[in-house]
């Protein structure tokens, strides 16, 4: 069983360091995440440096391996994004 994201030292507060924590918490690599996530670990690369704000296709796909405090943190990541994206 992994750690959880929520119990790392920095709570993810953006969808590229959600990533990285996932994988930091899961020690597991860029390519192993990607295969979870049905996508290639050149666009996990991406997404941890923050190239893409809101990938909800591959969110999707991780789903069903997230843990419940893991959903709900990257819920609430993409809801202020969402509203920092409306009020900017």
């Amino acid at each position: 069983m992994h750690n959880d994201v929520m119990t790392s030292t920095k709570r993810p507060s953006t969808v590229a360091e959600f990533f990285k924590a996932v994988r930091a918490t899961r020690e597991i690599t860029q390519a192993e995440l990607a295969d979870l996530a049905g996508c290639s670990p050149m666009y996990i690369g991406h997404l941890e440096q923050g190239k893409y704000k809101s990938p909800i296709e591959t969110i999707k796909k991780l789903r069903p391996t997230l843990t419940k405090k893991e959903k709900d943190l990257i819920r609430e990541i993409l809801v202020n994004q969402l509203v920092e994206e409306l009020e900017g």
